[in-house]
């Protein structure tokens, strides 16, 4: 299985070949060699694998000129493609397509041999070789023409699927090749939906996925995993899903949840998802926020007592004890300290409480109307005297002070 790590050939394109014609078969065969033909062939038939791809090549070779040539070029085609020897098969397939009285349908069969193997030899070819821009456009072409042939056949409903999908995935090499990732996924996903087994497929499509735009993260990480419960000793696989993931999650906390579920599914369950290092740090960021939110909310509404500024502002913002309050405040003389926000020579805006201290810049709590002219600098700590002479509550709460003195 040749599996490439990343695509990175050039985006370019070039133009396809234009598709063969259609033949049209022999109306009548004739064995031209007479009975040693028919016995050859016969025999040849009768092997299977290597053997009989061999059997026919020697066919071949000896009556070129056979009515039998076309079936002879199938036979020898599919003993090699039982034999796994694909290189062989591609080159049986390209002789299949040359022959002038190869139908619609047996056009077909070789290009699915073509679009098969190619994609799998040529992953493991340097990605900026010119045999690989060599072997996109012919995969290109036989999952182009393939596709073409398919349409004219009458093959029943299975086989038609079969030979979709093994085009659907040549397809999505060639697109996954030069960066189309969008339309590289969405070949891959048809070929995966029609065979949940192909490693190779699922691990295109996880790669496919997390390079689109915009990226499906999880997407991509699962179908990398179900690549990996397929094919479990391609370390290429296993070795890019660990480095996928940590490098997405942070770390690789979940990966071994992942490979079980991907192992038990072809395709992620409802709601998927894996967190990603920022979703995960901004998740603490928020809980920590709420905890110090909560803790603050918690400290404003503690009452305080009633002599201090922080017990008297609560008191007064309340208006359920507004009124009462204000009467025993009103025109008593307080000593504070806080923080200088602005002053003029004759008043002083200053922030009392704690709480408002923190803002950025503070708030005002107190405007102090001075007895005196003084000069006051902003930032000061200071300790001001004055008489509580008014208050409002909007749009936030500000006490005014008279006959103030700042010392």
């Amino acid at each position: 299985m040749g599996l490439c790590l990343l695509a990175v050939a050039p985006m370019w394109a070039q133009a396809i070949p234009p598709c063969p014609a259609p033949g049209t078969p022999l109306a009548k065969r004739t064995w031209k060699g007479g009975m040693a033909e028919y016995k050859a062939y016969i025999a040849a038939s009768k092997l299977t694998g290597t053997a009989q791809a061999q059997a026919f090549a020697q066919f071949l070779q000896k009556y070129p000129q056979s009515d039998y040539r076309l079936p002879a070029l199938q036979q020898e085609m599919a003993g090699y493609v039982t034999a796994k020897n694909y290189a062989a098969a591609e080159r049986a397939a390209e002789a299949v397509l040359k022959n002038p009285h190869a139908p619609a349908a047996v056009q077909a069969g070789a290009f699915t041999v073509i679009a098969y193997y190619l994609p799998n030899a040529a992953a493991n070819l340097p990605a900026s070789s010119a045999r690989m821009s060599q072997d996109l456009v012919r995969i290109d072409w036989a999952a182009h023409c393939g596709r073409q042939a398919l349409a004219a056949t009458q093959a029943p409903a299975h086989k038609k699927a079969q030979a979709s999908y093994v085009f659907n995935r040549a397809s999505g090499f060639v697109d996954l090749q030069r960066h189309h990732y969008a339309a590289a996924a969405g070949h891959f996903q048809s070929a995966v939906e029609f065979n949940s087994k192909d490693a190779q497929s699922y691990y295109w499509l996880g790669i496919s996925e997390l390079y689109k735009k915009p990226a499906n993260f999880s997407r991509g990480l699962f179908y990398v995993a179900r690549a990996q419960a397929l094919a479990p000793h391609a370390t290429i696989i296993s070795n890019y899903l660990q480095k996928a993931y940590t490098g997405y999650h942070g770390s690789a906390q979940g990966l071994n949840s992942l490979e079980s579920t991907a192992q038990g599914s072809a395709q992620p369950p409802a709601g998927f998802k894996i967190s990603s290092a920022r979703d995960i740090a901004m998740a603490q960021y928020q809980a920590e926020l709420k905890k110090v939110n909560a803790a603050n909310a918690a400290a404003r509404a503690k009452l305080y007592p009633a002599d201090t500024f922080r017990g008297i502002k609560q008191r007064l913002m309340n208006p359920a004890t507004r009124f009462g309050e204000w009467k025993k405040v009103k025109g008593q003389t307080y000593q504070l300290q806080g923080i200088v926000v602005s002053a003029t020579r004759r008043t002083v805006d200053l922030s009392v409480d704690p709480f408002d201290q923190q803002a950025k810049p503070p708030k005002v709590d107190v405007h102090l109307l001075l007895a005196k002219p003084q000069r006051v600098h902003s930032g000061a700590h200071v300790t001001i005297t004055g008489a509580a002479a008014a208050f409002h509550t909007t749009p936030s709460f500000v006490m005014v002070m008279s006959k103030g003195k700042v010392e």
